[in-house]
């Protein structure tokens, strides 16, 4: 049950990126979620994205981020049975590092 709900969470979450971003209505419609494996495959090969980051979102599903050295992004989640779904994607993706302001 708690699996079903992340992934309605994920599903809306998915939705109203695209929205935001002003894709069509068909479009938005469709959540792209695949085998995590042929996903990372896919960014490869057609994005060469390579994964920067990795967070877990809770106990059973951790949310990554691929970007490629021309700025494109994709974020997506993936859940512990290897299903991952595209959360948002983009282009212009700018890394910064955070200085330490504690000390």
């Amino acid at each position: 049950m708690a699996r079903k709900s992340v992934f309605k969470w994920v599903k809306e979450l998915a939705l109203a990126a695209m929205a935001a971003a002003s894709v069509g209505v068909a479009q938005a419609q469709q959540v792209s979620c695949a085998d995590r494996s042929v996903l990372i495959e896919q960014l490869a090969t057609k994005f060469q994205e390579r994964q920067l980051a990795v967070g877990q979102m809770g106990p059973m599903v951790i949310l990554e981020i691929f970007v490629a050295d021309s700025g494109t992004w994709t974020i997506f989640a993936t859940d512990v049975g290897g299903t991952s779904c595209v959360v948002a994607v983009g282009d212009n993706w700018q890394s910064m590092i955070v200085a330490d302001v504690g000390g």
